[in-house]
């Protein structure tokens, strides 16, 4: 009863444990005490009615009924929609391991594009924190390390204030905290992600300054991070700078400097269809024309 009915319905649960609180301090004041070993139910009580006050005893098991059922049957919603069990739960959210960071799953440039051949123009991608300016292989994040994510650079910060480095809108942030992407009007897509395990924080350090769908500028505030807490707990707070749809593009070309401060250029991306080698144009052109 208690676990199959009353405590999940939790309203139940807790005026049947204020019935018991009042009705055992009556039953105790009348002093009544059984002459015999009995079950602890109604048949139980003529054994109690020798010594004390049966009155009392009596009145004290009625309040608990009545305090435990009255505002049970007044106040409980008992005419709610039955749960259909034919029907399929709810899916759950998408959850990352602490490796991996977590991007919403976009149109790529080209399907907003539509196919449409665009003038090719250059996005320039600045740091979003001030630091040295590593490649991306010195994350301890495989998915990063080794260009799965995109290609890009990484930044051993100095300070945890991280700024936007394009501008556009926010397309991904998790609640955690320590990842953003960002779309630019041109179709690129950005990822900042700081550190690698920084997920299993689950928002601890981290005070996000944006949401998805808001609108940035370059050297926005994304989120400060305490990168005390991040090295305390023995996590690095390397991050990545990356193009997640590059594909899509011409080339992505990190620049070589060793030092950077917001707002420096560290990589550009040159936008419009990527160049195909000249053995695979002529493949297809050989096939086009068989065919």
């Amino acid at each position: 009863m208690i676990y199959g009915v009353t405590l999940p319905l939790k309203k139940p649960f807790l005026f049947g444990m204020l019935g018991g609180e009042v009705g055992g301090a009556l039953t105790a004041a009348s002093g009544a005490a059984a002459v015999s070993a009995v079950p602890p139910a109604l048949a139980g009580v003529p054994a109690m009615t020798a010594h004390g006050s049966a009155a009392l005893l009596l009145g004290g098991l009625a309040l608990a009924l009545a305090v435990g059922f009255v505002p049970t049957l007044l106040l409980v919603d008992r005419e709610g929609p039955d749960e259909d069990p034919d029907a399929e739960p709810d899916p759950e959210p998408p959850t990352t391991t602490s490796m991996s960071p977590v991007v919403t799953p976009t149109p790529s440039a080209a399907e907003q594009r539509g196919g449409r051949a665009d003038t090719p123009s250059m996005v320039e991608v600045m740091a979003p924190l001030p630091g040295r300016l590593l490649p991306l292989d010195a994350m301890d994040d495989e998915l990063f390390a080794d260009g799965t994510m995109g290609p890009g650079v990484a930044i051993r910060p100095v300070s945890g204030h991280l700024v936007a480095p394009v501008a556009g809108v926010v397309i991904a942030a998790p609640s955690g905290g320590y990842a953003y992407g960002i779309r630019t009007d041109d179709g690129v897509d950005i990822l900042v992600h700081c550190g690698s395990r920084t997920p299993t924080l689950k928002g601890e350090g981290f005070t996000p300054a944006v949401r998805p769908g808001d609108r940035v500028e370059v050297s926005q505030p994304l989120v400060d991070v305490d990168l005390e807490l991040v090295h305390g707990v023995g996590f690095d707070a390397i991050t990545a700078v990356v193009v997640t749809n590059a594909q899509d593009f011409a080339s992505v070309t990190p620049v070589a400097v060793d030092e950077v401060e917001p707002g420096d250029l560290v990589m550009t991306v040159i936008t419009g269809e990527k160049e195909q080698p000249a053995d695979q144009a002529d493949e297809e052109r050989d096939a086009g024309a068989q065919g």
